[in-house]
């Protein structure tokens, strides 16, 4: 991805300017939150899954 990325920045920038630049911004922000989000999705089921298991977890285990 990083290879990719260098080499396109070259020729978004050389064709489009600072535009270029915002899309390639703006696609690894959409990227970056996605994860982030998706990550808070599984924490959330991990935790729901802890407090309504029949076994109690100590916390220094987790």
């Amino acid at each position: 991805m990083y290879i990719i990325t260098s080499f396109g920045l070259v020729f978004l920038v050389k064709y489009f300017d600072n535009w270029g630049v915002l899309f390639i911004f703006i696609t690894v922000s959409i990227g970056f939150t996605w994860g982030i989000l998706y990550c808070e999705k599984l924490d959330k089921v991990v935790e729901s899954y802890l407090q309504t298991s029949l076994v109690t977890i100590p916390a220094d285990n987790l």
